[in-house]
């Protein structure tokens, strides 16, 4: 069976390790539109946190990426959940590890095991078609690739899920929440706050009108030299904002923003603030800053096409924010969950031909919208539940939120 897998990026080479883990007889092809995989490792995203469902699937699908990840970021178990106020409502967590680090070091922990030639970089899609017995990729160069199944790893503008829906169905849009986060070192911040941060682990603010959250990203063996914050912030903005703005605007915007919030720790969020703001340059892959406005696509009826011949996963699937806290865990799961499918109803190599192929492709998919999307489900709605308390909310909405966020603390393991 020849699989081409459009996209590289974490979702994308999850489902390269699922298929050798559980389909190791199938040829594997990935295509990714970013020029080199340095490109995509160094630039693309901020910080990002897996949590124990991801990595219960990144264990199964691909032990060495999981120790890679341990190795590269900060092993914590819970969050400190507080307002505005710098009033702390609790601790979020307790069963089970979360990593917290740069999207970068994630993808990378994925390409360590890939052999050179599997990932074909800048080679965008311009086209994917479902033929009578399988598939057929066109890029922009002017190159056609047939195989058996595609699995859309694309993300949010995904060119499969035009496959599926056509141009016009399911564009994303802006769901009007603006992110802005990156990393500063710990060492820029004074000697109060880096030992408070160090005493949250990573820490969430809630306010009527907006959210900040923070975490250190590299192991806790590093030096505070060496050590990084990553933050993130998230607030309700009518239009989506340039993505590289001036530093004095981003600097005046977020002050104002967070004006008046409290912390344990003094002014914890103008620090960062103006680290990230400040002149120096960023170190390595540890970007200061990056605007990101959210986009959404609506909830898609189907993940896979008519003949089972294309599979969405991950992003492509279903857009999911940053307020679940889930992004790349639910993206792993779907990986995994594809490669125990696959080897479940494909028949072995000496007895495929090309009807029982696609008797099994399609117990395959049902399978597995049967079972992902009630689950995707309700972390897409947990996920809107939370962006909206990110937006403006009254004084009575938000004591509610701070009493549910309170409950969830005290009796909740999550």
């Amino acid at each position: 069976m020849k699989v081409i897998i459009v996209g590289g990026g974490i979702g994308g080479l999850a489902v390269y390790h699922s298929l050798q883990k559980y389909l190791p007889t199938a040829t594997v092809k990935v295509y990714e539109a970013y020029p080199t995989s340095i490109a995509s490792t160094s630039v693309i995203g901020g910080g990002l946190g897996v949590v124990p469902n991801g990595l219960r699937a990144l264990k199964a699908i691909c032990p060495t990426a999981l120790d890679y990840l341990y190795a590269h970021g900060y092993r914590t178990t819970y969050f400190t959940v507080r307002n505005d106020n710098g009033t702390t409502l609790g601790r979020l967590g307790g069963e089970g590890d979360r990593i917290m680090m740069s999207r970068a070091s994630v993808h990378e922990s994925l390409l360590v095991d890939v052999p050179d030639g599997v990932v074909e970089w800048n080679k965008k899609v311009k086209e994917v078609e479902e033929t009578s017995d399988g598939a057929r990729v066109a890029f922009e160069d002017g190159q056609i690739e047939e195989c058996d199944v595609v699995i859309g790893a694309d993300g949010v503008r995904s060119v499969c899920r035009q496959a599926l829906f056509g141009k016009d169905g399911f564009p994303a849009k802006y769901d009007g929440l603006t992110a802005i986060g990156g990393f500063v070192p710990l060492s820029t911040l004074p000697k109060a706050l880096q030992i408070g941060i160090q005493s949250d682990q990573a820490a969430m603010t809630f306010s009527r009108n907006g959210f900040f959250g923070y975490s250190l990203s590299l192991p806790s063996s590093v030096s505070v030299d060496e050590q990084q914050v990553m933050w993130w912030s998230t607030y309700a903005v009518d239009a989506p904002p340039e993505r590289e703005p001036s530093l004095s605007f981003l600097q005046t915007t977020l002050s104002a923003k967070f004006q008046g919030w409290k912390s344990p720790w003094g002014s914890t969020f103008q620090h960062i603030i103006d680290s990230a703001c400040s002149a120096t340059s960023a170190v390595g892959r540890f970007n200061k800053w990056l605007v990101l406005p959210r986009y959404q696509t609506g909830r898609l009826p189907y993940w896979t096409s008519a003949e089972k011949r294309i599979i969405l996963m991950g992003d492509a699937a279903h857009t999911t924010s940053p307020d679940s806290g889930q992004g790349v865990s639910v993206a792993l799961e779907d990986a995994q969950m594809l490669g125990v499918l696959l080897q479940h109803y494909l028949p072995s190599e000496g007895q495929a031909d090309g009807e029982t192929v696609s008797q099994a492709l399609k117990k395959v998919c049902t399978a597995y919208e049967a079972m992902r999307v009630p689950r995707v489900g309700r972390i897409l709605d947990m996920a809107k539940r939370q962006g909206d308390g990110k937006r403006q909310i009254s004084w009575f909405k938000a004591k509610l939120r701070d009493f549910f966020l309170w409950l969830m603390c005290t009796f909740c393991f999550l």
